[in-house]
Parts: C-alpha cells; sequence; structure tokens
C-alpha cells in the first residue's frame, strides 16, 4: 500500500515540479499560481534541489531493477564525466545564485557519475581505494555542516574587515578546507563512536 502511493506522491510532485521549472513545454502560464505559495513553502517543494532528487530516486530505482552492462556503465561514467565538466566551464563562478537550467544539467551530471561509479563497484568491475571508504563516510556529515561552516566563515572575515579583499576561488578553497575538516571532525571523533555504541546496545 505504501509504495504504491508513494509512486503516485513521487509522481505528482514531479509533474508539479516540471510545471514550475519549464512551463513552456507544456505550453502553459502556471507561474502566478506559485508565486502566490507562501515563499518557504515553494522552497521546500519546487526547489531546484526537489527535481534533482526525484530525478536521482527515479534513476536509482530504473537502474536496480535493469542494471546496465559494463560496457554501458563505462559509457554512462565518460559521458557523465564530459558533461559536468563542459556544464561546469559554463557556470559563474561569484556569489550570484547559478542559472537554474545549468544547475539541473550539472546535478544530474553529477548523478550520472555517481550511478555509473557504485554500479562499476557493484559489479566488481572497479575497486576503490581504502580512502574511498573514509571519503563516503563524511559525506553525510559533510551536507549537513557545509552550510554553517560557510556562514561562519563569512562571519569571521567580515568581522577582520577581510571579505572583499579575498578574490572568489581563495573563498572557496578555503571554505572546502574549513567543511572538509569539520565534517572529518563529526565523521571519525563523533559519528563513527556513536555506530560503535549503538551497535553493542541494540
Amino acid at each position: 500500500m505504501l509504495p504504491r502511493l508513494g509512486r503516485w506522491v513521487l509522481g505528482i510532485w514531479l509533474a508539479l515540479l516540471l510545471l514550475y521549472w519549464f512551463p513552456h513545454l507544456f505550453h502553459v502560464v502556471v507561474r502566478p499560481y506559485f508565486q502566490a505559495l507562501p515563499a518557504g513553502f515553494a522552497w521546500y517543494f519546487f526547489g531546484i534541489h526537489d527535481l534533482l532528487f526525484l530525478c536521482g530516486v527515479e534513476a536509482a530505482t530504473l537502474l536496480a531493477r535493469r542494471p546496465l552492462p559494463g560496457w554501458g556503465l563505462w559509457a554512462l561514467l565518460g559521458a557523465s564525466a564530459i558533461a559536468v565538466l563542459v556544464l561546469l566551464s559554463r557556470q559563474h563562478w561569484g556569489f550570484d545564485y547559478p542559472d537554474r537550467t545549468l544547475e539541473l544539467f550539472t546535478g544530474i551530471g553529477f548523478a550520472g557519475l555517481i550511478l555509473a561509479l557504485t554500479g562499476l563497484e557493484q559489479s566488481q568491475r572497479l575497486t576503490p581505494p581504502r580512502w574511498g571508504a573514509g571519503l563516503g563516510a563524511m559525506s553525510y556529515p559533510l551536507y549537513l555542516i557545509h552550510a554553517d561552516c560557510g556562514a561562519l566563515l563569512i562571519k569571521t572575515l567580515q568581522a577582520a574587515g577581510l571579505w572583499h579583499r579575498l578574490p572568489v576561488p581563495e573563498l572557496f578553497l578555503l571554505e572546502m578546507a574549513l567543511s572538509l575538516t569539520a565534517a572529518a571532525l563529526l565523521a571519525f571523533l563523533i559519528d563513527k563512536p556513536l555506530q560503535r555504541l549503538a551497535r553493542r546496545v541494540v
């Protein structure tokens, strides 16, 4: 019952997202109706990240049911890598919000990379290095904490009068270094010990 209901909910959500972001594909004008929604509601339920999430769920479901052959996985990996490099080269690197269409397809390109690498690993056509497991353990803490690290860096640099003096690449590298360090501390000093303790208790 729940899986079937979930598919209907995801299908309706995906249809509304497509109407919101690509109304010209359906020859309709729907923006005024969406703009009447509260800003917070529209952000959480009609953001471009929601469309990326649903595309990822659908792609993962399809590939789980019908896995690609080895050559297909390698082709997906190569095509996704080329697409990501091309799309990233077209991005405007600054403090403005990225172009929504580029953001969408860049996210799909990264999803293709992840799906291809996962499929190659599961089929034992690709063996990841040991440090790859460590990066994987850091991925969710990095997701949780990167925005807070960015806000902390901005506030600190503004207080020191350095915010407008540093170019964007240096700011990006600083934010990445801070976020990765915080994610590593959170993953290996807090999350891993708590997981070991939970296994003993359960």
